[in-house]
Protein backbone atom coordinates (compact mmCIF):
# COMPACT_ATOMS: atom_id res chain seq x y z
CA UNK A 1 0.00 0.00 0.00
CA UNK A 2 1.20 3.14 -0.80
CA UNK A 3 2.09 5.96 1.75
CA UNK A 4 0.49 9.31 0.70
CA UNK A 5 2.84 11.87 2.36
CA UNK A 6 1.03 15.30 3.71
CA UNK A 7 4.09 17.66 3.26
CA UNK A 8 2.62 20.48 5.47
CA UNK A 9 1.34 18.56 8.38
CA UNK A 10 4.09 16.42 8.42
CA UNK A 11 7.36 18.48 6.97
CA UNK A 12 9.97 16.06 8.80
CA UNK A 13 8.68 13.06 7.08
CA UNK A 14 10.56 13.95 4.04
CA UNK A 15 13.70 14.66 5.19
CA UNK A 16 16.47 12.77 4.31
CA UNK A 17 19.19 15.26 6.57
CA UNK A 18 18.66 18.60 8.37
CA UNK A 19 18.51 19.85 4.83
CA UNK A 20 14.02 21.21 4.46
CA UNK A 21 15.29 20.15 0.69
CA UNK A 22 16.45 16.99 0.74
CA UNK A 23 13.96 14.22 0.04
CA UNK A 24 14.22 10.44 1.56
CA UNK A 25 14.53 8.41 -1.20
CA UNK A 26 12.74 5.39 0.98
CA UNK A 27 9.63 7.98 1.03
CA UNK A 28 10.12 8.19 -2.99
CA UNK A 29 10.18 4.60 -3.09
CA UNK A 30 6.66 4.10 -1.61
CA UNK A 31 5.58 6.06 -5.18
CA UNK A 32 5.25 9.86 -5.86
CA UNK A 33 3.04 11.97 -5.86
CA UNK A 34 4.47 15.04 -6.82
CA UNK A 35 1.85 18.04 -5.45
CA UNK A 36 2.44 16.63 -1.92
CA UNK A 37 6.02 16.60 -2.07
CA UNK A 38 6.09 20.25 -3.23
CA UNK A 39 2.68 21.20 -1.68
CA UNK A 40 1.73 22.46 -5.09
CA UNK A 41 0.10 21.26 -8.51
CA UNK A 42 2.44 22.71 -11.36
CA UNK A 43 4.51 21.04 -13.99
CA UNK A 44 7.42 18.49 -12.63
CA UNK A 45 10.82 18.62 -14.67
CA UNK A 46 13.35 16.10 -13.81
CA UNK A 47 17.58 16.51 -13.38
CA UNK A 48 18.75 12.78 -13.76
CA UNK A 49 23.12 13.90 -12.04
CA UNK A 50 22.04 17.20 -11.27
CA UNK A 51 25.70 18.01 -10.26
CA UNK A 52 26.11 20.92 -8.15
CA UNK A 53 23.27 22.03 -9.09
CA UNK A 54 24.12 25.06 -11.60
CA UNK A 55 20.80 24.15 -14.25
CA UNK A 56 18.28 22.85 -11.63
CA UNK A 57 18.78 26.26 -10.02
CA UNK A 58 19.03 28.65 -12.31
CA UNK A 59 16.28 26.62 -14.32
CA UNK A 60 14.07 27.42 -10.65
CA UNK A 61 14.75 31.06 -10.48
CA UNK A 62 13.79 31.33 -13.90
CA UNK A 63 10.84 29.25 -13.76
CA UNK A 64 8.73 29.52 -10.27
CA UNK A 65 5.41 27.92 -12.24
CA UNK A 66 7.71 24.96 -12.76
CA UNK A 67 8.31 22.28 -9.82
CA UNK A 68 12.01 21.03 -10.30
CA UNK A 69 13.63 17.79 -8.54
CA UNK A 70 17.09 16.87 -9.13
CA UNK A 71 18.73 13.15 -8.37
CA UNK A 72 22.38 12.49 -7.59
CA UNK A 73 24.41 9.60 -6.18
CA UNK A 74 27.15 12.23 -4.78
CA UNK A 75 26.17 13.18 -1.48
CA UNK A 76 28.90 16.12 -1.62
CA UNK A 77 27.21 17.18 -4.92
CA UNK A 78 23.74 17.12 -3.54
CA UNK A 79 24.79 19.50 -0.52
CA UNK A 80 26.33 21.97 -3.31
CA UNK A 81 22.84 22.13 -5.16
CA UNK A 82 20.92 22.30 -2.11
CA UNK A 83 23.35 25.16 -0.76
CA UNK A 84 22.49 26.81 -4.51
CA UNK A 85 18.51 26.83 -3.76
CA UNK A 86 18.96 27.78 -0.11
CA UNK A 87 20.82 30.65 -1.28
CA UNK A 88 18.56 32.05 -3.72
CA UNK A 89 15.09 31.23 -1.50
CA UNK A 90 13.86 28.56 -4.06
CA UNK A 91 10.16 26.95 -2.97
CA UNK A 92 10.10 24.87 -6.16
CA UNK A 93 13.41 22.69 -6.12
CA UNK A 94 13.60 19.39 -4.25
CA UNK A 95 16.40 16.82 -4.51
CA UNK A 96 17.36 13.10 -3.72
CA UNK A 97 20.08 11.10 -3.55
CA UNK A 98 18.29 8.20 -5.70
CA UNK A 99 19.21 6.20 -8.54
CA UNK A 100 17.57 7.15 -12.06
CA UNK A 101 16.88 3.52 -12.47
CA UNK A 102 14.55 3.09 -9.35
CA UNK A 103 12.99 6.30 -10.29
CA UNK A 104 12.17 5.77 -13.93
CA UNK A 105 11.70 2.11 -13.28
CA UNK A 106 8.36 2.51 -10.96
CA UNK A 107 8.79 5.31 -8.32
CA UNK A 108 7.66 8.24 -11.03
CA UNK A 109 3.91 8.06 -11.96
CA UNK A 110 3.16 7.86 -15.82
CA UNK A 111 2.90 10.57 -17.52
CA UNK A 112 3.52 12.94 -14.76
CA UNK A 113 7.04 14.80 -15.63
CA UNK A 114 7.19 17.61 -18.06
CA UNK A 115 11.07 16.84 -19.09
CA UNK A 116 14.22 15.18 -17.96
CA UNK A 117 17.55 16.61 -18.63
CA UNK A 118 20.22 13.99 -18.32
CA UNK A 119 23.03 16.86 -18.99
CA UNK A 120 26.78 15.67 -18.62
CA UNK A 121 26.32 12.18 -17.54
CA UNK A 122 29.41 9.91 -17.02
CA UNK A 123 30.54 8.87 -20.07
CA UNK A 124 32.44 5.70 -18.62
CA UNK A 125 35.10 6.66 -21.55
CA UNK A 126 36.97 2.69 -20.99
CA UNK A 127 35.26 0.37 -23.42
CA UNK A 128 34.98 -2.36 -20.57
CA UNK A 129 32.38 0.03 -19.17
CA UNK A 130 30.39 1.48 -21.75
CA UNK A 131 27.83 -1.08 -19.87
CA UNK A 132 27.21 1.26 -17.30
CA UNK A 133 26.17 4.64 -19.75
CA UNK A 134 22.27 5.77 -18.76
CA UNK A 135 22.20 6.11 -22.68
CA UNK A 136 24.72 4.00 -23.93
CA UNK A 137 23.98 0.49 -26.23
CA UNK A 138 23.48 -1.95 -23.74
CA UNK A 139 20.77 0.45 -20.97
CA UNK A 140 19.49 2.55 -23.72
CA UNK A 141 16.78 0.95 -25.28
CA UNK A 142 15.07 0.03 -21.32
CA UNK A 143 16.26 3.74 -20.19
CA UNK A 144 14.17 5.21 -23.68
CA UNK A 145 11.63 2.81 -22.11
CA UNK A 146 11.73 4.22 -18.80
CA UNK A 147 11.58 7.91 -20.26
CA UNK A 148 8.60 7.19 -22.06
CA UNK A 149 6.71 5.70 -19.41
CA UNK A 150 6.89 8.97 -17.03
CA UNK A 151 7.03 11.82 -19.90
CA UNK A 152 3.66 13.30 -20.73
CA UNK A 153 2.78 13.39 -24.42
CA UNK A 154 4.62 16.88 -25.70
CA UNK A 155 7.12 16.46 -23.14
CA UNK A 156 10.61 16.74 -23.44
CA UNK A 157 14.24 15.18 -23.12
CA UNK A 158 17.51 17.20 -22.91
CA UNK A 159 20.50 15.76 -23.03
CA UNK A 160 24.14 16.90 -22.81
CA UNK A 161 27.46 15.28 -23.55
CA UNK A 162 31.35 16.72 -24.20
CA UNK A 163 32.48 13.14 -25.46
CA UNK A 164 32.10 12.75 -28.71
CA UNK A 165 32.09 9.06 -28.66
CA UNK A 166 28.90 8.80 -26.10
CA UNK A 167 27.04 11.53 -28.48
CA UNK A 168 27.60 9.20 -31.20
CA UNK A 169 26.18 6.68 -29.49
CA UNK A 170 23.35 8.74 -28.08
CA UNK A 171 21.96 9.90 -30.46
CA UNK A 172 20.94 6.79 -32.69
CA UNK A 173 19.72 4.93 -29.35
CA UNK A 174 17.11 7.60 -28.63
CA UNK A 175 16.79 8.30 -32.18
CA UNK A 176 15.53 4.42 -32.32
CA UNK A 177 12.60 4.75 -29.65
CA UNK A 178 9.31 5.25 -31.60
CA UNK A 179 7.46 7.11 -28.72
CA UNK A 180 10.27 9.95 -29.20
CA UNK A 181 11.13 12.36 -31.96
CA UNK A 182 14.21 14.35 -32.40
CA UNK A 183 13.52 18.23 -32.30
CA UNK A 184 15.63 20.69 -33.70
CA UNK A 185 15.09 23.47 -30.17
CA UNK A 186 17.65 22.99 -27.92
CA UNK A 187 15.21 22.51 -24.77
CA UNK A 188 17.51 22.70 -22.04
CA UNK A 189 18.84 26.15 -23.55
CA UNK A 190 15.38 27.36 -24.15
CA UNK A 191 14.37 27.01 -20.39
CA UNK A 192 17.36 29.39 -19.38
CA UNK A 193 16.85 31.76 -22.39
CA UNK A 194 20.29 32.21 -22.20
CA UNK A 195 22.46 29.69 -24.95
CA UNK A 196 26.33 31.19 -23.96
CA UNK A 197 25.65 30.15 -20.39
CA UNK A 198 27.10 26.94 -19.28
CA UNK A 199 24.68 24.25 -18.68
CA UNK A 200 26.26 22.79 -15.58
CA UNK A 201 29.68 23.02 -13.60
CA UNK A 202 31.20 20.26 -16.23
CA UNK A 203 30.51 22.14 -18.96
CA UNK A 204 32.19 25.55 -17.38
CA UNK A 205 34.98 23.64 -16.87
CA UNK A 206 35.25 21.44 -19.70
CA UNK A 207 34.97 24.95 -22.36
CA UNK A 208 38.47 25.51 -20.75
CA UNK A 209 39.37 22.57 -22.03
CA UNK A 210 38.40 22.84 -25.55
CA UNK A 211 36.13 20.14 -25.29
CA UNK A 212 33.05 20.37 -27.45
CA UNK A 213 29.62 20.49 -26.78
CA UNK A 214 26.95 17.70 -28.07
CA UNK A 215 23.17 19.10 -27.30
CA UNK A 216 20.34 17.05 -28.12
CA UNK A 217 16.71 17.43 -27.76
CA UNK A 218 13.55 14.67 -28.48
CA UNK A 219 9.69 15.45 -27.66
CA UNK A 220 7.68 12.67 -26.54
CA UNK A 221 5.27 11.37 -29.44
Amino acid sequence: MRIRIHRPSDPESLRASDSPLEIDREILSQGIVWGELFGTEQPVELEIGCGKGLFLTRAAAAHPEVNWFGIDHSSAHLRRAIDRALKARLSNALFSKARAEDLLGGWIPEGSLRAVHILYPDPWPKKRHHKRRLLGLERGTETMRHLSRVIQPGGWLSVATDHSGYAEVIGPVCDASPDFERSESIYSQTVLTDPEEPLTEFERKYRLEGRPRHLFTWRRR
